[in-house]
């Protein structure tokens, strides 16, 4: 089971929480299970669609047998594309997904540092020269004087300004990742989870008031971060189109009752004691179609496998990923029952025309032999 906690990301919004849930290896998972458990209905479909009766002409329940097992081979027919095209989806997620997640995440972390660190030297340098600012104008610079006994004196405009310029380089890149986040907010908290909004900002709103080289330096983090955000929101879009294409190949609604034609052979069993059908060749059809079943048994029993790695891979919000896709194990599960059912339900009533044409077959014998020893 893959641990959801670990795919959200915590604290204030920085590098580190630019990430996209979804494994990619749990998409390729789904996608070789689903490879064969198309390998196993296409092994049953194509059994029972060589269900053919042998002899020039076969009775009426050899070829009701027949026409039972080929429909069944048809409905499996579909079934193996409907399941290669859900394999291929996934395949196509899981790309898409993991070079998002190997390469366009770890580019634009590595670039919001790099920004970070720009920043920081910005920061760093204005506090040098705010200093020695302070230290000229203290030791006679302009825009200060000496008090009466001597004392240095810092004109208050410039104390004012020096007081009110950032000098925390990572709480200032936090109130401006808190800024730009706005445009983004929305879509981080429905796919990791969390608001990465932090309080504070104070130092945001002097911004503009700085001047000079950190001006222009928390205006080249605020573009950066805007670009990587939108980068991150481009990545998640990309991903989200792959995964809205395997949604439309799940199955959202019960199958249809694909298999409700098939139960034409009960109308036909009732008229197969005048058939010329042999005992022997029922009996290898019923176990073709006996086969089949417990082919079909084997395929449901893939399904649960298959769809625990479909909901662990797929790229799905936080609060929808829980309970996700249970209707592709239950819908599957429902048509292989139905099919199952059909042919059980027809393998009963093969036994039920057998065990007349075996009766038929002793009460002739009897008259036979009756009538044997009458004429002795």
């Amino acid at each position: 089971m893959v641990d959801l906690e670990a795919e959200l990301a915590s604290g204030p919004i920085g590098p580190d929480t630019l990430r996209l849930p979804g494994a990619p290896a749990r998409l390729r998972s789904a996608s070789q299970g689903l490879q064969d458990l198309v390998g196993v209905v296409d092994r049953v479909g194509q059994r029972l669609r060589q269900a053919n009766p042998q002899g020039e002409a076969p009775g009426k329940v050899l070829r009701a047998l027949s026409h039972v097992a080929q429909r069944a081979g048809a409905v499996l027919d579909d079934d193996t594309h409907t399941l290669r095209e859900l394999a291929d989806a996934l395949d196509h997620e899981s790309e898409v997904l993991r070079d998002a997640q190997s390469g366009t995440l770890p580019e634009l972390r590595s670039r919001w540092h790099a920004a970070r660190v720009d920043l920081a030297e910005a920061v760093a340098t204005d506090a040098r020269q705010s200093s020695d600012e302070v230290t000229g104008h203290a030791t006679g610079g302009h825009g200060s004087g000496h008090g009466a006994h001597g004392a240095r004196v810092v004109a208050e405009p410039l104390g004012t300004a020096h007081e009110q310029k950032p000098h925390d380089a990572l709480q200032l890149a936090r109130d401006i990742d808190n800024q730009v986040l706005d445009e983004y907010e929305h879509m981080f908290r429905h796919w990791l989870g969390d608001t990465f909004r932090e309080p504070g900002g104070a130092h945001s709103a002097q911004a503009m008031l700085v001047g000079g080289a950190l001006e222009e330096g928390i205006r080249r983090y605020r573009h950066t971060v805007r670009g990587i955000l939108e980068s991150w929101a481009d990545a998640v879009r990309r991903v989200e189109h792959t995964d809205q294409q395997v949604a439309t190949k799940l199955p959202h609604q019960p199958k249809a009752q694909a298999t409700a034609h098939l139960v034409q052979f009960h109308e036909a069993g009732g008229q197969q004691q005048n058939g010329v059908s042999s005992p022997t060749e029922i009996q290898q059809l019923a176990q073709e179609l006996q086969e089949a079943r417990s082919g079909l048994s084997h395929a449901a029993n893939r399904l649960d496998a298959i769809r625990l790695d479909i909901r662990g891979g797929r790229m799905l919000p936080h609060g929808e990923r829980i309970g996700s896709n249970d209707g592709f194990r239950r819908d599957w599960e429902a048509h292989f029952d139905d099919l199952r059912d059909t042919l059980t339900a027809v393998g009963h009533r093969s036994d039920e025309v057998l065990n007349r044409i075996r009766h038929l077959e002793e009460e002739s014998a009897q008259d036979i032999r009756r009538a044997g020893r009458a004429d002795g």
